[in-house]
């Protein structure tokens, strides 16, 4: 599909203006790269150089494909999918005035936007596991919400743009089923936990720890002493090591991480209490 070059005509300095559009269908427009913009970054996935250069290096003319948009923003429609192309097409020296294929979708707010492109790209490549969760959550999905606000409350953030930042969870599949398996008040307790002993330390959030602080939670809900429990685990162990222990606590017991980080997690808060240790109930 050939691209539709802007003449360039200095006295006509206005912005195009936007199409009309029905609220009950799409529509196949040609608009102006600059109308084109990221309104809601969370219903995106992060703009990667790499795969820009990668495109622009291959770049077909008569292979691009249609570029997905809301209604406008304040003058902009959102690319709901499509932002890699136009920053392709940016690369190669066209200018903000050339056209390009949009399809307009007939809404303009954040919540349909991240819905449409979690649809749009599972049909393609799938979006990662964050990059899901995210457009879920600004897409309003009730699960997710509701795990958001646990992940929140306790301090913690999932931002795919952070990577290994403080207090920023990636195993987002963990968290969900956490939330699934051992119930919110599991997870909230959990992330609590794990936030008042390593403040929010990277290594303290991977899924090994996310399931096996659930299990533990869950199963003594009613029988952890933090002031006990917390600086017991902060000079035993940090989050490397408790890692480590955990992973022979595995091979041992012929158990998964989860179950053995449960294990290790017992064994430290009992170990030398002359108090009332905990019941053990069964393991998941």
């Amino acid at each position: 599909m050939a691209l539709h070059q802007h003449e360039h005509h200095p006295e006509k300095s206005e912005k195009p203006k936007a199409p009309k559009l029905s609220r009950q269908a799409h529509q196949d427009v040609w608009l102006p790269i600059e109308a084109l913009g990221i309104v809601y970054p969370k219903a995106q996935r992060p703009l990667k150089p790499r795969k820009v250069k990668e495109l622009a290096d291959n770049f077909d003319e008569g292979k691009l494909d249609i570029i997905h948009v809301s209604l406008p923003i304040k003058g902009i429609h959102h690319i709901i999918d499509g932002q890699t192309r136009i920053a392709a097409l940016l690369m190669l020296g066209f200018k903000p005035s050339d056209k390009v294929p949009c399809r307009i979708h007939p809404f303009d707010d954040e919540e349909n936007c991240a819905t449409t492109f979690v649809e749009l790209n599972s049909k393609r490549r799938a979006p990662t596991a964050i990059e899901e969760y995210i457009s879920r959550v600004a897409g309003k999905n009730p699960e997710h919400i509701a795990v958001d606000k646990i992940v929140r409350r306790a301090g913690f953030v999932v931002d795919q743009s952070a990577s290994m930042a403080q207090g920023n969870i990636r195993a987002v599949a963990a968290l969900l089923q956490g939330y699934r398996r051992f119930g919110a008040d599991a997870l909230e307790d959990a992330l609590d936990l794990i936030w008042e002993t390593w403040d929010g330390h990277p290594d303290s959030v991977t899924a090994m720890f996310l399931l096996g602080f659930c299990m533990f939670c869950r199963e003594y809900e009613n029988q952890i002493d933090r002031k006990h429990f917390v600086p017991r685990l902060q000079k035993r162990f940090t989050p490397g090591q408790l890692t480590a222990r955990t992973r022979e606590m595995a091979k041992a017991l012929n158990a998964s991480t989860g179950i053995a980080l449960k294990r290790v997690l017992e064994e430290t808060y009992d170990r030398g209490l002359r108090g009332k240790k905990l019941k053990n109930g069964k393991d998941d």
